[in-house]
């Protein structure tokens, strides 16, 4: 808690763990920023979209869901040390 009000951005990052193509370990899908005044507490909520976890595939001219895990990752910034992580599996 901190007596002193301030200003945060919330970063949301998919990945894609065991992908039959080459990804990036995590890509941006979503941000917030928050404002939280002195010893505030806020829930803030982030909807991914299906669409989102696809990669569009050229040799077959089509997006493609692969049945995969997704993980995500919740933080202030990229540095994994600083990421709240949890996954998914479609």
């Amino acid at each position: 808690n901190s007596q002193i009000e301030g200003k945060e951005i919330i970063q949301l990052y998919v990945g894609f763990e065991n992908s039959n193509i080459d990804r990036p370990k995590k890509l941006l899908k979503g941000f917030q920023k928050v404002l939280l005044k002195p010893n505030e507490i806020k829930e803030i909520n982030f909807k991914i979209k299906i669409d989102d976890l696809k990669y569009y595939d050229s040799s077959k001219k089509e997006w493609i869901l692969e049945n995969i895990t997704y993980n995500i990752f919740l933080g202030k910034s990229s540095d994994e040390d600083e990421l709240l992580i949890s996954n998914f599996k479609i």
